[in-house]
């Protein structure tokens, strides 16, 4: 999910879960049962890393482990803007691709860039 603001997030979320936070007393634990949700039925993962985000890093770690718990294997793909990289946490910088071969990191300059490092991945595992 993108989004450039939290409102903005809200909606996505809302429509694509059908669930408006907003509402919930304690929106959390909705969120986070979603949110794993989407993870568990991802067949790949695409995250624009560039600041830390806890909740991020949870979907990350989730999709790693998957195979773990029984499920699929969920290629994981972290972009970062080249400029970035100093925001970028040594938690997603330490994974590195001799370590999970589920993991990949890789930094981009341009959209096109980022377009086709994401299309490389979605081809290459098919």
């Amino acid at each position: 999910m993108a989004a450039r603001t939290s409102y903005e997030m809200d909606d996505i979320f809302a429509r694509r879960s059908g669930v408006d936070r907003r509402k919930l007393a304690e929106p959390w634990f909705e969120a986070r049962r979603i949110d794993f949700q989407w993870v568990d039925q991802a067949t790949h993962l695409v995250a624009v890393v560039n600041g830390p985000s806890h909740g991020v890093g949870m979907e990350l770690q989730r999709a790693i482990d998957k195979p773990l718990m029984g499920m699929n294997r969920t290629p994981v793909l972290c972009i970062a803007h080249q400029d970035l990289l100093e925001k970028v946490t040594w938690m997603i910088r330490g994974a590195t691709n001799e370590r999970m071969t589920v993991f990949k990191f890789a930094l981009y300059l341009t959209l096109q860039d980022a377009q086709r490092t994401i299309e490389k991945l979605l081809s290459e595992n098919r």
